[in-house]
């Protein structure tokens, strides 16, 4: 038998069921919604402009001709072509020092004077035995000449004055020994002793050097060999010669190779020791850079040593590429062009203090940037400043690597 549900319990039925379409339109919005900022968010936001490379001043220069010279170079002390140790010829104590270290001597110039007790007492025993002596041969001689004390008696005296004689010029002839004089005429290069030392026989007292010819022998390495030969010219540096030099040549090339060390001995003369507008004269001991020209080439493509940058041990150029249609920022005055720069690599030949060769590679009048291009890449603009002033574009026109003239005038 069917149940029949009261009029109330229907009622409230299909109110549920109206809830429940109300809930699932509800959940409908929702995701609609969702989905349109979903779509809205996953729309590609634009990229964001690079900002512009900035602007850098660099200073340029041309690459040019100069005259370039391989040199082997090394350190070393000057010494003199002869050199004397002065030794103690007698022991006894130091009573006077007649020389400082670096004092120019004449030769037989006293240097060290020395006191040896012994030697003194020694000749006063040497200088009364003759004394006495003289006087005992002086009693019997005119006894001998009568006849009262055998002729053999006299002469063994006079032997024995002899012999005593001889005693007393040794003595004198040691204590001469204690004043110790230069053998050469030189420069006192080392003071051994003081006032007051006890020296022994044989000591060092003092080191005297010649000074009139100097000489610097460096330690090259092997390789150097196939390049130095004697009478190749050399520069000798020196601090107390402040920025100068002086001349010198190779005068001989040692033999034999340092097994140890792998370097060959080369001795360099000094030919002009003194520069007379310094004041300053070159000393045996000083400390000295000695640079010998084994080779020399004229008008050879070179820039500054600072141009060149490297890349571990690679070295590169940076050069003025195009003109850009870029204005250049007002600091830098009317007349400023900005350049893009080319990264070039480059090989090395000789170089010197200042500049270093270019083989191959930009010609010659090329501009090069010298100041400011360690920063740099090859993205990066400049602007070229030449003496303080902007560089025309007109005189830097970028280099064609096809072109047999360089484009910029060198000036």
């Amino acid at each position: 038998m069917a149940t029949v549900l009261p009029r109330d319990n229907w009622h409230a039925i299909r109110l549920g069921r109206v809830g429940v379409r109300v809930v699932w339109r509800w959940f409908a919005v929702i995701a609609v919604f969702v989905l349109v900022v979903g779509a809205c968010t996953a729309r590609e936001e634009p990229e964001e402009e690079e900002p512009e490379a900035p602007v850098v001043p660099v200073e340029v220069e041309a690459i040019a001709e100069r005259d370039l010279a391989r040199v082997a170079s090394g350190t070393t002390t000057l010494t003199g072509h002869e050199e004397r140790v002065l030794l103690a010829e007698v022991g006894g104590r130091v009573v006077r020092v007649g020389a400082e270290e670096g004092d120019e001597v004449p030769a037989r110039a006293e240097l060290v004077r020395i006191e040896s007790d012994d030697l003194r007492l020694s000749l006063e025993d040497a200088e009364q035995t003759v004394a006495r002596l003289e006087e005992e041969l002086a009693e019997l001689s005119p006894l001998a000449d009568r006849g009262l004390v055998p002729r053999q008696q006299v002469d063994e005296l006079r032997f024995r004055l002899q012999q005593a004689g001889t005693a007393r010029s040794r003595v004198q002839t040691q204590r001469s020994g204690q004043r110790s004089r230069s053998p050469i005429a030189g420069i006192v290069t080392a003071r051994l002793v003081e006032p007051g030392d006890l020296v022994a026989p044989g000591q060092q007292l003092m080191r005297v050097t010649a000074g009139d010819e100097l000489h610097a022998v460096v330690h090259l390495p092997e390789r150097e060999l196939a390049h130095v030969r004697s009478g190749q010219e050399a520069t000798v540096r020196a601090p107390a010669l402040g920025d100068g030099e002086v001349r010198g040549v190779v005068d001989r090339v040692y033999p034999v190779v340092d097994a140890r060390t792998g370097t060959v001995r080369v001795r360099v003369r000094v030919l002009e020791p003194e520069i007379p507008e310094v004041g300053v004269r070159l000393r045996p001991g000083n400390f000295v850079e000695v640079r010998i020209v084994t080779d020399r080439r004229e008008g050879v493509a070179s820039v500054p040593r600072r141009a060149v940058v490297y890349e571990g041990t690679a070295p590169f150029l940076f050069l003025l590429d195009r003109v850009l249609d870029e204005e250049a920022p007002e600091v830098f005055g009317s007349g400023a062009s900005v350049f893009a720069v080319r990264r070039v690599p480059i090989e090395l030949g000789y170089a010197d203090d200042r500049v270093v060769e270019l083989r191959g590679g930009p010609p010659v009048g090329t501009w090069v940037l010298v100041v400011g291009q360690s920063g740099l890449d090859p993205q990066s603009h400049v602007v070229p400043m030449r003496e303080g002033a902007p560089l025309p574009a007109s005189r830097a026109a970028p280099w064609d690597a096809s072109a047999e003239v360089a484009p910029g005038d060198g000036t």
